[in-house]
């Protein structure tokens, strides 16, 4: 059994590689999980789908208490996987990082904050500057995609690193702990155990009974969301639930969508779901994107943009695929085959 010290730091910061290999000796088996295992990652779930944070008392837990709750994580992975959606791996992944940005924003002597640098396989010097905790190789810091205030343009960088305050240091690893868990989804669920199925089956019920009502969205055209490659489906999921857009996630989800000749009706009706909407500010960026006769229309991006853009979700399913619209048009062109061939036959 490990020392209830590793079993704090794993069953705190789950997704890490020293809870990973505390699993593996402990030989986690799936057809072995018992059902308050199961029940503990349904909370863990449902607490991220109504964006609470999930605590434990880790002082007062019980040796066994702690394993459990270690194993409920990767358990959770795998139910969210069943279920299927992108927008509920974010919120997953959201609740962990944030989590992990308050416990180590109350830590007073950093350690923890060092211990998962080095989990991360993040080399890092202690800073000689006034202000600054800490400096990154600046091509570490570049391989991470930010979302948020911790693109370079906003760092101090001197001699190929990159220098972070304690604040940017904490940022910095919980942009690691959103990507690791995010692009880790989703899990292959083929062979999982019945009551795994069973479970999810009955979270999805779950969710959409918290989830904030909204009237349903349809397109009235031909539009078909649900053929959207991960990138467009992740964006065109978080603007439907009237969840906040970055600037770039609005323009690169635009353009892609006019240039699957989106209506404007359509359009509008989409992002009067931003929490920032303003119907003439749509109404001229959609006509602005598409053109005129004298101003060509705006591409949609291609993958390689998506991917500078730190907005790439790529995945098996994108195999070939130069951009967004192209993995569109593929899908649709597959769905027609069926039918042409269903006409001839009769």
């Amino acid at each position: 059994m490990p020392s209830k010290e590793e079993l704090v730091f794993a069953q705190r910061f789950p997704f890490s590689e020293k809870a990973k290999n505390l699993v593996k000796k402990e030989k986690f088996l799936l057809e072995d999980v018992s059902q308050e295992i199961i029940e503990r990652a349904r909370i863990m779930l449902l607490n991220s789908f109504r964006k609470k944070p999930y605590f434990l008392n880790e002082i007062s837990s019980s040796k066994d208490l702690l394993l459990n709750e270690i194993y409920a994580f990767p358990v959770s992975k795998i139910l969210l996987s069943e279920i299927k959606s992108i927008d509920l791996n974010r919120k997953f992944a959201l609740n962990f990082s944030q989590s992990t940005f308050k416990f180590l924003e109350k830590e007073k002597n950093n350690e923890k904050l060092f211990e998962l640098f080095d989990d991360f396989k993040v080399k890092f010097t202690l800073s000689e500057k006034q202000d600054f905790l800490l400096s990154v190789e600046l091509i570490d810091f570049l391989s991470i995609p930010f979302f948020n205030e911790l693109k370079l343009v906003n760092q101090t960088v001197s001699e190929g690193k990159v220098f972070l305050t304690k604040n940017d240091s904490i940022r910095f690893v919980s942009s690691l702990v959103y990507n690791k868990i995010f692009f880790s989804l989703p899990l292959p669920v083929k062979n999982i155990p019945k009551k795994f199925k069973e479970t999810a089956k009955m979270l999805k019920g779950d969710f959409f009974a918290i989830k904030k009502t909204l009237p349903e969205f349809k397109f009235s055209a031909l539009l078909k969301p649900e053929f959207f490659p991960p990138c467009m489906s992740f964006l065109y999921e978080k603007l439907s639930s009237s969840s906040q857009l970055t600037h770039i996630g609005n323009f690169d989800l635009a353009c892609f969508l006019i240039n699957t000749r989106i209506s404007q009706e359509d359009f509008l009706k989409l992002y009067s779901r931003a929490p920032n909407f303003k119907e003439h500010m749509v109404v001229y960026h959609f006509n602005n994107i598409k053109g005129t006769e004298e101003k060509p229309r705006y591409s949609s991006p291609a993958c390689g943009k998506m991917a500078e853009h730190g907005l790439c979700l790529r995945n098996d399913s994108c195999q070939g695929i130069k951009s967004p619209l192209g993995y569109y048009i593929r899908n649709l062109k597959r769905l027609k085959k069926p039918l042409e061939s269903k006409t001839e036959t009769k």
